[in-house]
């Protein structure tokens, strides 16, 4: 048996599903989160175009992400310092 998935990629209408599967992973880390932290951390990605995201949707609910990007760290929520 075939499972199969609908993969959008992520815009701002897709905002509160990516923010709430952010907010979790983050959770998943043990660091304390409330959505709000994470849609703007997530809103901020998607407005100056510095991140990727897709989705995927199993019947229409929201079940998993990939952000793609190198400078920031979602953990911490701020630009990785590689120094």
């Amino acid at each position: 048996m075939a499972i199969s998935f609908d993969i959008v990629q992520g815009t701002l209408n897709e905002l509160a599903d990516i923010s709430l599967l952010f907010s979790e992973y983050r959770e998943f880390y043990g660091i304390r989160d409330c959505n709000s932290e994470s849609k703007k951390f997530i809103k901020e990605r998607l407005i100056n175009k510095d991140s990727v995201i897709f989705l995927a949707y199993d019947n229409k609910v929201a079940c998993g992400f990939i952000l793609l990007y190198f400078t920031n760290s979602s953990l911490s929520i701020s630009p990785n310092n590689f120094e």
